[in-house]
């Protein structure tokens, strides 16, 4: 990437290599071993090359730089169970799903590879269910579409409560009414609120 993009800037900038380098301090030789692609810049001399072209970097935090990789989620749910804490392995799931609901809604040209790539298993299906069907569900919010690996997942074998103890069937019956489709689908009780994050 380095290599055409210097060469874009140098010719608009209308400097010939040696000026560049006469005017960034950086050897002419690297300079056209960068542009040929032989070499890998560091970033404080693509600094100073872009400087002296007369251009800035500027560097803003995209709003995806603070999504959750699932692999990432799917290891530390893992991690959770073994420690046998549900609890903060739905934190966890709840989290990694929020993160994306967040954004408020898609972005342009949809979300990076990296956020929604398939993770190795957390090492429990029902586990696999919940994380792959809450990252769904949110995609689903901001006006994505999920991948089939999220949606594909089975539906856990009873209807489950994901709130810690189980408050009895009245109140499963009042989670039903609001427990979004996709969840519901799954067999997982829950609610639209308890998927996003302050």
């Amino acid at each position: 990437m380095p290599a055409p993009a210097l060469r874009e800037i140098r010719r608009r900038s209308g400097l010939s290599q040696a000026e560049l380098a006469r005017r960034s301090g950086i050897e002419q030789s690297t300079i056209s071993r960068i542009e040929a692609g032989k070499v890998e810049p560091s970033w404080q001399t693509m600094q100073a090359v872009l400087n002296a072209a007369g251009w800035r970097i500027t560097l803003e935090r995209d709003a995806v730089a603070s999504l959750i990789p699932p692999r990432e989620a799917s290891r530390s749910i893992s991690a959770w169970l073994q420690q046998r804490d549900t609890w903060s392995a739905l934190h966890d799931a709840v989290e990694a799903a929020g993160r994306i609901r967040a954004l408020g809604t898609m972005p342009d040209g949809g979300l990076p590879g990296w956020a929604v790539a398939e993770p190795p298993s957390t090492g429990d299906p029902e586990w696999d269910t919940i994380l792959a069907t809450g990252l769904a569900y949110s995609i689903e919010q901001i006006g994505g579409t999920p991948e089939p690996w999220m949606t594909d997942v089975p539906p856990l074998s009873r209807p489950t409560l994901l709130a810690g103890d189980d408050p009895g069937e009245e109140f499963r019956d009042r989670l039903r009414v609001h427990t979004p489709a996709r969840f519901y689908e799954k067999n997982i009780l829950t609610r639209d609120r308890d998927w996003t994050i302050a």
